[in-house]
């Protein structure tokens, strides 16, 4: 189940947000049909970046909002593309 997954995975204190191409308002939707809008601290969109992943100045602008060292964020990926720029 994906809310007590994304529940054990701040559980153990992990940061958790979500970084789309899609819009604001479409990746709020979403997560709230989900059910799991609650377990994010933060949504970057395109809409924020002005670049569309894989662009490297995605996942870089991502861990300056999050003030998270780049050497130590994660990402969890729908597509094989999505993680090309975060290496």
């Amino acid at each position: 189940d994906v809310p007590a997954g994304l529940d054990r995975l701040r559980a153990a204190g992990f940061r958790l947000a979500t970084l789309t191409n899609g819009s604001t308002d479409a990746v709020a939707d979403q997560l709230a049909a989900a059910g799991i809008a609650d377990r994010f601290e933060r949504s970057i969109s395109v809409d924020e970046i002005g670049r569309f992943k894989p662009a490297p100045e995605v996942y870089l602008h991502a861990a300056a909002v999050l003030d998270v060292d780049v050497d130590r964020a994660l990402l969890v990926a729908a597509h094989d593309w999505d993680v090309v720029g975060a290496r």
